[in-house]
């Protein structure tokens, strides 16, 4: 199959109309899409990949801040990206956004979930397969540990005969699950439009409408692929894994100036109008954004993103972290294994606890039930608009809601809602 065959004869739905509660407090204030991991918005990441696949007819069914998704695509796609919007009017589902990318396509389609970062290699595999076997549907799957937060596959062969969506205790240790992304032909895409509402979650599921097709005897394949061409999103701490991923992977130049007495180790990108003073250990990877104030003498270790008008005071350490736009991290502070939101203020002598004192697992609330992480490091997650006093303590897995203010001396060992002051 030549390049421009696959361009034309495919059109790429990305899924960005839901709320994604599970990413709060970062999602409060923006959506999923345009999250910010290695030096771009997550839905950057998930077009290259497409066109990467040669798939470059892409339109993004847009719901939860519509608007600000919308005004993101407007731009890059003045900068030469096939990539439209359309509005998902019932944000109910997965099924309603997929028949709502249905009623503008006009070919068959790719169906992709934007929490969920598949490589385009990955990607080609799907297509090929699903066009080879000329298959109604070809579903990427993945195998992990813990499929208790995943749709979890009953297989024949390729042959998919059932979809268990979030099984309910964990099933087994390890199961093959749904990687978030479809080939459908646009015939079968249209009867997303008539699955039921899901009893228990009360919503209209694409994986629904997948064991409908099933049932009637069409013909629905597992493309299974590795592990590590797919990262899964769901989870706060997954956006970190996402971001080293991806710093990894792209290359980096630095573009800012760098004074004497800067050690640069790794890959390091600095965009124009970044500063980083002397004194300062780069330790990549790790990229900065434009127009940043680093140093002097600060400690910055990969996997670490800083956004765009940051600045990072006198003996600062950060390590596998992202921070935001806007945000100031002042003197003698350390964030590790944490994530920042837009226009924060640390105030001096913040430090984000990523480790546990008796070393276990770090667990974190998702929407109100007490999740383990999995990760024996992980600091705070600050919503956007924060504010920290001097020598305040955020213990491992606590979240700051946007705006609110923690006032000085403070040890920060439960959830903050948004818009409150604590002293």
């Amino acid at each position: 199959m030549s390049s421009k065959q696959s361009k034309h004869d495919i059109q790429a739905a990305l899924l960005c109309a839901g709320k994604a509660t599970r990413l709060h407090p970062l999602t409060i204030t923006r959506p999923l899409a345009l999250l910010p991991l290695a030096g771009k918005p997550l839905i950057d990441h998930i077009i290259r990949e497409l066109e990467d696949a040669h798939i470059d007819n892409i339109v993004a069914v847009t719901g939860y801040k519509g608007n600000m998704l919308r005004a993101y695509l407007k731009r890059i796609r003045g900068a030469g990206h096939d990539v439209s919007a359309v509005r998902q009017t019932s944000v109910s589902g997965t099924a309603d956004a997929v028949a709502t990318a249905a009623m503008a396509a006009d070919s068959d389609m790719a169906v992709l979930y934007v929490d969920s970062l598949i490589d385009a290699s990955a990607m080609k595999l799907g297509l090929e397969m699903f066009q080879r076997e000329n298959a109604d549907v070809v579903m990427l799957t993945g195998r992990v540990a813990d499929p208790s937060a995943y749709g979890v596959l009953e297989v024949e062969g390729d042959h998919i005969i059932r979809v268990l969506e979030k099984p309910q205790p964990r099933r087994r240790l390890e199961a093959l699950v749904n990687a978030g992304c479809y080939f459908i032909k646009r015939d079968a895409a249209h009867v997303a439009a008539e699955t039921a509402t899901h009893k228990v979650r009360k919503e209209r599921e694409f994986t629904t409408t997948i064991q409908r097709l099933i049932d009637d005897g069409k013909l629905v394949l597992s493309c299974e692929i590795a592990r590590g061409r797919w990262i899964d999103m769901g989870r706060l701490w997954n956006l970190l894994d996402a971001n080293e991923h991806l710093l990894m992977r792209n290359p980096l130049t630095i573009l800012g100036e760098i004074e004497a007495g800067v050690t640069v180790k790794g890959k390091v990108g600095g965009g124009e109008g970044s500063l980083v003073r002397s004194g300062t250990y780069l330790e990549g990877p790790i990229v900065i954004g434009t127009s940043c104030d680093i140093g002097p003498n600060c400690y910055v270790r990969g996997s670490t993103h800083i956004g765009n008008n940051v600045r990072v005071g006198n003996g600062v350490e950060i390590k596998n972290s992202i921070v935001m736009d806007g945000t100031h991290i002042e003197h003698l502070s350390y964030v590790g294994d944490s994530i920042i939101g837009e226009r924060c203020n640390l105030g001096a002598g913040t430090i984000t606890a990523n480790l546990r004192l008796d070393d276990k697992s770090v667990k974190i609330l998702v929407k109100g039930v007490v999740t383990d992480s999995g990760r024996r490091k992980l600091g705070a997650i600050v919503g956007d608009g924060v504010k920290t006093g001097v020598n305040v303590s955020l213990m491992p897995g606590v979240k700051l809601g946007p705006a609110c203010q923690i006032g000085p001396h403070l040890k920060v060992e439960k959830d903050v809602e948004p818009n409150t002051f604590h002293r």
